[in-house]
């Protein structure tokens, strides 16, 4: 968006304002996928996501990157750098939202019964 932005409108407010508004955005999406996966994942399992999620995160930027040239020459500069418009017969894109019965729901909390405790009564018996 900062480079976009540069070129468009080069004032030091228009981009302060735009990365701030960037930077909640992003947080938010954050805090909204680590609670989501910290909640789905088993505890045994949240490394190994975690270790896929770093990977993917690290590996987008460049291959973003190392594209972005190859489709300015395929498709034109501003083919590149905007969304084509939406007709009525296209696919929703990606951008929007899904529909409100496509929407996840929240599991419970607890998928697997809690482990049986025995108390220090039944300790003893045993004994």
């Amino acid at each position: 968006m900062t480079p976009l932005l540069l070129a468009l409108a080069p004032y030091t407010w228009v981009l302060v304002v735009a990365n701030f508004v960037a930077g909640v955005g992003v947080e938010k999406a954050g805090v909204a996928w680590y609670s989501t996966v910290n909640e789905q994942i088993p505890e045994g399992r949240l490394a190994r996501v975690y270790a896929y999620d770093d990977l993917g995160s690290c590996l987008a930027l460049p291959l973003a990157q190392f594209t972005a040239g190859p489709a300015v020459l395929l498709l034109g500069l501003h083919a590149t750098l905007t969304r084509p418009p939406r007709s009525s017969s296209s696919p929703p894109s990606p951008w929007s939202p899904p529909p409100p019965s496509a929407r996840w729901s929240r599991r419970p909390q607890n998928r697997c019964p809690p482990p049986k405790t025995r108390c220090l009564a039944e300790l003893d018996s045993d004994a």
